[in-house]
């Protein structure tokens, strides 16, 4: 159920095919190479080639390194629970996934090379990883570049990843790129320009007696901003902060709730606030755990830190996942 709040409303309630994904993976015979593929048949109204890249191994089990290139998602999460776009409910956190007025968002797909480096301790009770992207970026509207494009920089992604036994850790990461951007579009007074983008972010995760499941983060954005052609270059910052709780009742039965907010700031103009909280649980009806039915609630409240026009979104959503 869909609950529009705009003035004339499309509907209040729907059923929706809302997403068909075929993934494909595996290693090639007596070697050290892999790959992995994701399509999404159906997502958002189309149709895309999500990922496909190919990855080499080499090393350990407790000292690893890959060495990976094609498409690949920018936030991966490779560590904490806290810090991963795939999670118990239907879309990822708001935190990781805002699109700030620059039409940049973490939640891309870029074609580039990722490296990285794993180190465990005897038994695995400590696990530290590293891994680097470096990607094409975004073009103009906020899509991926995939082939070819004018923009000749390249944008870079660290992340580092700290287990401490197998109930918690901590991620740290930096986004540094830039991309184009068509200021006031439409308009007279239209005009590109490339602004730097940032992002620095931590976030962790503990799981208390084998049930209650604690996450937390934080991301700090700061941009490049210009408001016109002739004016000079300030910045867009945002502060966001998420915390999340899922308990599991039992085996394939979990409960979870979370809350995001981002506090976004335009110089010379005045603070804006974001805000989202959602509560939900779902269950696996059969003992593969195939076949998993959900149910949630989600209230956001997104401010345009241009424009400081609100919009309150408010979507009840009963869903049911089938995997083969």
């Amino acid at each position: 159920m869909d609950k529009n709040t705009a003035n004339t409303p499309p509907s209040s309630s729907s059923f929706n095919l809302d997403e068909a994904a075929f993934f494909l993976g595996g290693s090639i015979p007596q070697s050290n190479f892999s790959y992995f593929a994701q399509f999404e048949f159906f997502q958002d109204g189309g149709s895309t080639l999500e990922q496909a890249n190919a990855i080499y191994t080499g090393g350990r089990a407790n000292s690893s390194y890959f060495v990976k290139a094609g498409e690949m998602h920018m936030q991966e999460g490779e560590g904490t629970r806290a810090a991963m776009f795939y999670n118990l409910f239907p879309d990822p956190s708001l935190t990781l996934t805002n699109v700030d007025p620059l039409n940049f968002t973490l939640d891309q797909h870029p074609v580039g090379a990722d490296v990285g480096y794993t180190w465990a301790s005897p038994y695995f009770k400590q696990v530290f990883a590293v891994s680097a992207k470096v990607t094409n970026g975004l073009n103009a509207d906020g899509s991926e570049i995939l082939m070819n494009s004018t923009k000749n920089s390249k944008d870079v992604w660290l992340d580092a990843d700290y287990w401490f036994g197998p109930d918690g850790g901590v991620t740290f990461m930096t986004y540094y790129g830039t991309k184009d951007q068509i200021q006031n579009q439409g308009t007279p007074d239209e005009f590109t320009y490339r602004p730097t983008i940032r992002r620095y972010g931590v976030f962790g995760n503990y799981l208390f007696f084998d049930k209650l499941d604690v996450l937390g983060g934080y991301l700090r954005s700061r941009d490049d901003w210009q408001a016109a052609a002739d004016g000079i270059t300030t910045s867009y910052t945002s502060n966001g902060y998420r915390g999340e709780v899922d308990y599991y009742l039992k085996t394939g039965f979990a409960l979870m709730g979370r809350f995001d907010r981002l506090n976004q700031t335009i110089a010379g103009q005045p603070t804006v606030h974001t805000e989202a909280w959602g509560v939900g649980g779902e269950k696996a009806l059969t003992q593969l755990g195939n076949v998993v039915l959900r149910a949630t609630y989600n209230h956001e409240r997104d401010t345009d830190p241009a424009s400081g026009l609100s919009t309150i979104d408010k979507l009840f959503k009963i869903d049911v996942r089938l995997m083969w």
